[in-house]
Formats: structure tokens, C-alpha cells, sequence
């Protein structure tokens, strides 16, 4: 059996889809693991590894793995223990470079003092050789 049926002439037929089903998308938050001192720990680990700065390894290693924790803990999300960790780092690259610089400076100036004195400059002093010269010259008379 065929349904067969005519429309006027002047109506319009409007075909309405339907709607579309919803798409759920999963959407988390991006997060960037950001750099939390990683790049300033690095870099001062190769500078006291390359200028002898031996004394600031012991605090640039540990903010190292410091950094590359609060990367890790960032990148999961845990935001406050990242923030902890990276400001530890921080720290302690704060410290090695005072440390660096505090003992840089100790060193020149204990190497400026003790110049003068192994130079012979006092030792040879006007002074002392006229001093010297002249009790010695009574001496022999």
C-alpha cells in the first residue's frame, strides 16, 4: 500500500534534525609543571662543579632534586607541595651562592693579606735596612 500525498503549491517544508546528542569531553585543567627554580638549580650546580665551588654542591644537588620533585608534583597536580618544594630550592640555591661568594671573598682577601708579608716588601723596608746597616756598622768598631 502507497501513501501518497500532495502539498500546496505555496508551502515550504521545513526538515528540523535532530538534536545533536551531547558530547561529554573530558576536560582537566592544564597544568604546566612550570619551572620551579629547575633551571636556576641546574645552572648553579654546573657553575660550582666547573669553578671549584665545591662547598655549594652541598646545597645546589639537593635543590636540584628538589626542583625536579615540585616539577613531578606539579604535573600531578598537588600545587601547595610543588610550591614548598620549589621555594626549599630556591633557598638553597640562595645559599650557595652566598656561600660561593662568601668564601670567593674570604679567599682573596686572606690572599691580598698574605701576599704583602711573603712578598718581602716589609722585610726590606727602608727602616729596617737603615737599622740594620748602621748597628751593624757599630759593631765592627
Amino acid at each position: 500500500m502507497m501513501v501518497t500525498f500532495s502539498l500546496p503549491a505555496a508551502a515550504v517544508v521545513v526538515i528540523k534534525a535532530q538534536p545533536r546528542a551531547a558530547t561529554v569531553t573530558n576536560v582537566t585543567k592544564g597544568r604546566s609543571a612550570g619551572d620551579h627554580f629547575y633551571t636556576l638549580s641546574l645552572v648553579m650546580t654546573i657553575i660550582c662543579s666547573v669553578f671549584g665551588g665545591f662547598w655549594g654542591l652541598m646545597c645546589t644537588i639537593p635543590a636540584l632534586f628538589l626542583a625536579i620533585s615540585a616539577k613531578t608534583d606539579a604535573a600531578q597536580g598537588r600545587t601547595s607541595s610543588a610550591k614548598t618544594k620549589g621555594y626549599i630550592a630556591l633557598g638553597l640555591n640562595i645559599t650557595a651562592i652566598l656561600s660561593y661568594l662568601g668564601i670567593l671573598i674570604l679567599v682573596i682577601a686572606v690572599g691580598a693579606t698574605s701576599g704583602v708579608s711573603s712578598s718581602g716588601l716589609y722585610d726590606y723596608s727602608y727602616y729596617d735596612y737603615y737599622y740594620y746597616y748602621y748597628t751593624s756598622y757599630y759593631y765592627y768598631y
